[in-house]
């Protein structure tokens, strides 16, 4: 069988070094609005050294350089400590997204992919490797990504994260890139492959043909892949949040473990908190709007904070629904349809239909 280290032999090069899709990026601004300066935070003593030593790796890699000349913008540094213990370097570009003028493109969601899975049994699912690092940018639009810091002022040379054009920059480029694969779908930096059949002889044959095209794909047009997150050839594999399985899409357990987890909450944020992990998962729960109503009503302006059975009781309810939620069978555009609907008793409440 076509296992990890045989694909990891034969297309090590796009497991290695920076990618970089074709074209560069053009930053539009909008010529209203001022420019601005934003002064040097100030970095920690101990953060200093290994400070340097990323910024000596990103200028190595090609991803930022000095500036030496006068700039209209410049933003602040965020440095971010990882769970490795290494640096992750951002910029914080809410001044200069004021003045970016985004694409507007429209960003794929799971219910856009969900009708293709039908006939799915065997899926893998990799990571595109540092994904906004894909992108080029123009050198005056480099001008406008510079950052300072204890070691003087740099620009990106690649696409950072944190301006507001790059989600849907990179996700333009990347579907350019992987068009007319089939059996390939792509939801942010995350590529899904998925084998059919009727058998999971056929099933596996069919793709690892999907995924040799998929990676001769990424050689060709310089796409890098993560190998840390590489998932192959699973008969269930987390995807955006959710399970894929070739029964249908179920909750991540992980995400029903956090609800169910949860403690009591005690203030308004708490119950905001609740509701929204709650809403995410809401499509595998009938009626479960009006379950949360309790909830909600403490969420209102003016609303009065009181936890009592009534709260406690829809809080439980909620936990349990979420527990016991099933399996949903994708939606099949070649079956027979019947709709169902259930209207809610209160107006302005979203409806819970399946």
């Amino acid at each position: 069988m076509w296992g990890w280290s045989t694909i990891n032999k034969e297309y090590a090069d796009i497991f290695q070094g920076v990618g970089c899709l074709e074209g560069k990026l053009k930053l539009e601004v909008d010529a209203l609005v001022q420019p601005v300066r934003l002064p040097k935070r100030k970095v920690p003593v101990s953060l200093l050294k290994p400070l340097q030593e990323e910024l000596a790796s990103l200028e190595k890699q090609g991803i930022i350089t000095p500036v030496e000349r006068s700039t209209d913008w410049i933003s602040s540094m965020v440095i971010v400590k990882k769970p490795s213990g290494k640096l992750r370097i951002c910029i914080d570009p809410k001044p200069l997204n004021k003045a970016l003028k985004r694409s507007h493109y429209q960003l794929p969601t799971l219910d856009d992919i969900l009708p293709d899975l039908a006939r799915a049994r065997i899926f893998s699912v990799c990571d595109v490797k540092s994904g906004f690092w894909h992108i080029e940018l123009e050198e005056d639009s480099s001008y406008l990504t510079t950052f300072s810091t204890p070691f003087g002022r740099y620009r990106w040379v690649r696409m950072p994260m944190g301006i507001s054009p790059a989600p849907e920059v990179f996700q333009r480029k990347l579907n350019h890139a992987l068009e007319g694969l089939p059996g390939i779908r792509v939801i942010a930096d995350d590529i899904l492959i998925v084998g059919e059949g009727e058998t999971d002889v056929e099933a596996i044959k069919d793709h690892d043909q999907k995924l040799r095209k998929l990676l001769d794909r990424c050689r060709e047009r310089q796409l890098k892949l993560n190998p840390e997150k590489f998932q192959l050839r699973k008969t269930e594999v987390p995807y955006i949040g959710h399970l894929l399985s070739a029964q249908g899409l179920q909750a991540d357990p992980s995400k029903v473990k956090a609800i169910t987890e949860m403690p009591r909450p005690t203030d308004v944020k708490g119950v905001q908190r609740f509701l929204g992990m709650v809403n995410y998962l809401s499509r595998f729960c009938e009626n479960i709007s009006d379950a949360g109503e309790p909830l909600r009503q403490l969420t209102q302006k003016d609303a009065v904070w009181e936890w009592t059975e009534v709260q406690e009781g829809a809080f439980q309810q909620i936990k349990s629904k979420i527990s016991c939620a099933p399996v949903l069978k994708y939606y099949n555009p070649e079956e027979p349809l019947e709709l169902q609907c259930d209207a809610s008793e209160r107006s302005g409440s979203s409806t819970d239909a399946e």
